[in-house]
């Protein structure tokens, strides 16, 4: 993606975090360590906000 505007980057900043958000729910999901799995849960919503 090429950024070339303060809208750009606010978009990629959106999407990244959006995508952040995802992998840390996908991976809270596998994760066997109760703690772990709360802690990538917390970060998960936290991202989502």
């Amino acid at each position: 993606m090429q950024i070339e505007t303060l809208k750009d980057v606010l978009h990629w900043t959106k999407e990244f975090h959006q995508h952040l958000s995802q992998c840390l729910f996908h991976c809270a999901n596998k994760n066997l360590d109760e703690r772990a799995r709360m802690m990538l849960t917390y970060l998960s919503e936290h991202e989502k906000h």
